[in-house]
């Protein structure tokens, strides 16, 4: 029996959510067994032109494909919920003090993140870090080989629509589809939808979440313990958020933002376990409007002196 078999039915035999820890923070986390998935999603590209279907939530995005194999070699422990303000208070006193202990964490850059999970692990006395992205999609699925862990569609009045109502309205000028739910400002509240089949909350909407991983394309071969790109400017989010389309939910959807950005429509959730022991992939090669282009200081050698003369002209 081959390892990538062996794994894939260790996985259909504990798909059955763990009973979670809980660390010293109030943090539930449970285990999440090894095995094999399909990473991606293949299939119509989409058009982007989200006016004329705005309901349309099955196609891909580019970045998306192509579809690939990736085994997950060793167990790891993932947050029940994405960290919420009342578990980062902990870390910082001051942070949102107006906000309810229970919403999910928002607008911190990925580099807090990370800090926040290095004063974890020292406090913990474990290694706590953010998920990488196949561990993420891996854990979202939960099993599942459909569009979202609920299956190709998402409940009726699942996505919550409360912010930039205005904005929706340019989309939706009929009825609204049944999967979104309108409403007045709401809070973040998580575990406020059904839990995927290993027990963790949010993995479809509420905010986004950092990954590790620099963002990149995908790689066609079959991978082990995938830890995405080994450098590049953005690192990825996964999950999607309140008040977007539901094809941002997708299972495999990707997005990416600068490590040093806030968004309050962004947050994370944490893992406990060492790093996976695969490799880095190197830096895909740069498109072709930004190779061979050179930064520097101008020189001005012939007409310098007349260049000076007209600027002390236009200060006059």
């Amino acid at each position: 029996m081959t390892r990538t078999l062996a794994l894939s039915l260790a996985l259909l035999t504990t798909l059955q959510a763990a009973e979670p820890i809980t660390n010293s923070i109030g943090m539930k986390l449970v285990r999440i067994e090894p095995g094999s998935f399909t990473m991606g999603q293949d299939g119509p590209a989409a058009d982007y032109k989200m006016t004329r279907h705005p309901a349309k939530f099955d196609d891909a995005d580019w970045d998306e494909k192509p579809a690939h194999r990736v085994t997950i070699t060793q167990a790891f422990h993932v947050a029940v919920t994405e960290v919420t303000v009342g578990q980062y208070r902990q870390y910082d006193a001051d942070f949102r003090l107006k906000t309810p202990d229970d919403e999910a964490v928002n607008a911190v850059t990925w580099e807090q993140a990370v800090k926040f999970c290095e004063w974890l692990s020292k406090k913990e006395g474990k290694t706590y870090r953010l998920p990488t992205e196949a561990e993420w999609e891996y854990a979202c699925r939960a099993g599942t080989t459909t569009l979202f862990h609920t299956g190709d569609a998402l409940p009726d009045g699942f996505q919550p629509w409360w912010s930039d109502t205005g904005y929706a309205g340019r989309y939706f000028t009929d009825a609204w589809p049944q999967v979104y739910r309108k409403g007045g400002k709401a809070g973040l509240r998580v575990s406020q939808t059904a839990a995927n089949a290993w027990g963790l909350h949010d993995m479809h909407g509420n905010v986004s979440e950092w990954c590790l991983d620099w963002y990149g394309p995908y790689e066609a071969a079959e991978q082990t313990d995938a830890m995405g790109r080994s450098a590049g400017e953005f690192r990825v989010i996964r999950g999607g958020h309140h008040s977007s389309f539901a094809r941002f939910l997708r299972s495999a959807n990707r997005e990416a933002w600068l490590p040093q950005t806030r968004s309050n429509r962004v947050g994370f959730r944490v893992v406990m376990g060492e790093l996976p022991t695969g490799k880095m992939v190197p830096p895909a090669a740069p498109p072709l409007n930004v190779q061979n282009v050179k930064q520097g200081v101008m020189k001005i050698d012939a007409g310098r002196r007349m260049c000076r003369c007209l600027l002390r002209r236009s200060r006059l």
